[in-house]
């Protein structure tokens, strides 16, 4: 029975870990959870000790995105500025380093997809975004 428990643990955190994402703001400040874009302001479903939450983030306040399996923020909830739509525009690099970094405008980031005028890929090829 134990082995069970252990072994559907680890299946169920190996779920949780293939989706986290870091934030990393131009502040040097960052935040671990899932990432995608709604209208031009980029949401991060955060998890902290007090519980969860979606943290909006304007354009112009991002640094970066790293897609990785990080999804828990040990510290309290961060005080954000307000955002407003913007035009994220940056640089898309892949996991496959023999593929050249794109700089792209139009960032839309969604569960399956990092998309820009420049391309569409899946998420899971995709390492991280700079901002402009």
């Amino acid at each position: 029975m134990k082995r069970i428990l252990v072994a559907a643990s680890a299946v169920a955190l190996a779920a949780c870990v293939a989706h986290g994402d870091t934030i990393t703001a131009k502040d040097s400040r960052s935040w671990n959870g899932r990432a995608q874009t709604q209208n031009g302001v980029l949401t991060l479903q955060a998890n902290f000790p007090g519980g969860s939450r979606t943290l909006p983030f304007a354009a112009n306040y991002l640094r970066a995105i790293e897609f990785n399996p990080t999804i828990f923020n040990p510290g309290a909830f961060p005080n954000l500025p307000t955002p407003a739509p913007g035009n994220p525009s940056g640089t898309v690099y892949m996991r496959d380093r023999s593929k050249k970094p794109v700089a792209c405008d139009g960032i839309v980031v969604t569960n399956e997809t990092i998309a820009c005028r420049g391309g569409n890929w899946k998420r899971d090829d995709v390492i991280r975004i700079i901002f402009k």
